[in-house]
């Protein structure tokens, strides 16, 4: 409790600092970016019979590449729909733009999504984004620089409570067979966790990419990654509100938003490099890792599977986070096995 009440203090002496590196990395200084198709006139493809409108909350992570590329190359049109896609700074706007109907589809992870869907929100998981694969969103747990003790040497780990960070450090703890009696330091922000672990402020930090990659590149040491127990531990998840779902098309949109992403991963796939610049801009992916980092992705937006649901759902139920645990059929659009292109 000591420990973590000390390094509470310092994380807020360190705000300016954190602030600082964001404003050296690029990030933005608005705290939403609203981007619209090109044809916004009177005859615009919103307007156009058979061209159906979807407004998309995304934030600067590496689950919003197809929605980008999508953007870039005009997919969605060629799917029959006029994308406005808003990008917020952190996933709490994001959240709260849902709940005020400001946006009507989102990117999410199922800590999030299991949350919003237990208190009764009315919004449905439409598929997984990034995790088909568990290569895919690697996290990571790290020691600093400069170390030598292994993770059962490790007694307090930096993450952030009650979020998709804590679950994936859980489960990796889990699996590995650790002791659970580590302690869990909570250090919200990314870059101030990031720096407690470069400066040896903390005895390790979970982060993920590309935190992890960067904290690697700089001499951090690799305790263990969620990729190497052969299941996909880390997913994300593409969200619906109640009152999108409640549109009798709904449905329909939803089938031809997952093909337009996943014609737009295609083109990913083939040539990453051919939107590297176009990545970093939009995601703020650090310029020190400019020529040394592309994320990979090598799975699909698919359904999101029953076996994470409730891997996650009980997770949060004994966590004391849901007061019951919802149904998978029942939380879904798109249900495992059902085909959505």
């Amino acid at each position: 409790m000591k420990t973590q009440i000390v390094l509470t203090i310092i994380a807020v002496a360190l705000a300016a600092v954190a602030i600082t590196m964001f404003i050296a990395m690029g990030t933005p200084q608005t705290t939403q970016q609203i981007t619209r198709p090109a044809e916004t006139t009177a005859t615009s493809p919103a307007g156009q019979l058979g061209v159906k409108k979807v407004s998309i909350g995304i934030i600067p992570t590496i689950d919003s590449i197809p929605f980008i590329i999508a953007e870039k190359e005009g997919i969605f049109r060629r799917y029959g729909l006029y994308a406005e896609i808003a990008m917020f700074s952190s996933a709490r706007e994001r959240d709260a733009a849902m709940e005020a109907g400001r946006i009507e589809v989102a990117i999410s992870d199922p800590v999030t999504s299991i949350i919003l869907i237990s208190k009764g929100s009315g919004a449905k998981i439409v598929s997984l984004i990034l995790g088909q694969i568990p290569s895919d969103g690697v996290f990571y747990i790290l020691a600093p620089p400069n170390t030598s003790y292994g993770l059962e040497g490790v007694r307090s780990i930096a993450i952030s409570r009650n979020t998709i960070i804590e679950f994936i450090t859980d489960k990796m703890l889990e699996l590995l067979k650790i002791n659970t009696s580590i302690e869990y330091i909570d250090v919200p922000s990314i870059p101030v966790r990031y720096q407690f672990l470069m400066e040896g402020r903390v005895q390790a930090a979970t982060l993920p990419d590309p935190w992890g990659t960067m904290a690697l590149l700089n001499g951090a040491r690799l305790l263990a990654r969620d990729d190497q127990f052969g299941v996909s531990i880390s997913m994300s998840t593409l969200l619906a509100s109640k009152g999108f779902l409640s549109r009798e098309d709904s449905k329909e949109i939803l089938r031809s938003l997952v093909k337009a992403l996943n014609e737009a991963l295609s083109l990913y796939k083939r040539d990453p490099q051919r939107y590297s610049d176009l990545i970093y801009q939009r995601l703020q992916i650090p310029q020190a890792l400019a020529g040394k980092y592309l994320p990979s992705w090598g799975g699909e937006i698919s359904p999101y599977p029953r076996s994470n649901f409730e891997m996650v759902a009980q997770w949060l139920y004994r966590k004391g986070l849901i007061q019951s645990i919802p149904s998978y059929d029942g939380s879904v659009v798109f249900r495992e096995g059902e085909g959505i292109s």
